[in-house]
């Protein structure tokens, strides 16, 4: 929404034919990324294809917040935009992993901050995101896997809703 892209400074680049999310985590900018809207924009020069996602910055050891960073519970997803989606809910806190991939220090990490975690990755990852939360509750966190046939990021508030506090 108009909203969105303003209270995340997400920009167009017109070079790139992609949507540019910046990254800041308060005044430091850690780094961007760019999301291609079509085929033709995920091909080069030459005709190779390249990623839909593209970007530059550490982003393995950020903890970027999007939503009510005071609320117990904490989302897990892949992209910033199921981040932003997620975040624009009553209390919800969610936060993109950018990428698929859930290392222990993270989860110990949000462990002293969330009482709960909740993962919610696209569907090809259901059995990662299972595993992720049997190791989680080996070291004593409150974490669930939410499973759906959907990313997030395409569900509507209300599916979102029932998603969260099933």
């Amino acid at each position: 929404t108009p909203i969105d892209i303003s209270k995340n400074t997400i920009l167009w680049s017109e070079k790139e034919q992609r949507i540019i999310f910046p990254y800041f985590i308060g005044e430091e900018f850690i780094g961007w990324q760019g999301r291609a809207l079509n085929d033709s924009a995920v091909k080069d020069l030459t005709n190779q294809k390249k990623s839909k996602w593209f970007g530059k910055g550490n982003f393995k050891d950020a903890y970027y917040i999007r939503g009510n960073p005071h609320h117990k519970c904490i989302v897990l997803v892949e992209d910033i935009i199921s981040a932003i989606r997620l975040g624009n809910q009553p209390n919800v806190c969610a936060m993109p992993l950018f990428g698929s991939i859930i290392s222990t220090k993270q989860l110990l990490t949000l462990k002293e901050r969330y009482a709960e975690i909740k993962i919610w990755l696209d569907k090809d990852k259901e059995m990662y995101s299972r595993q992720v939360s049997r190791k989680a509750k080996e070291f004593g966190i409150n974490c669930q896997s939410i499973i759906s046939d959907l990313d997030p990021k395409e569900y509507t508030d209300d599916n979102i809703q029932s998603f969260l506090y099933q």
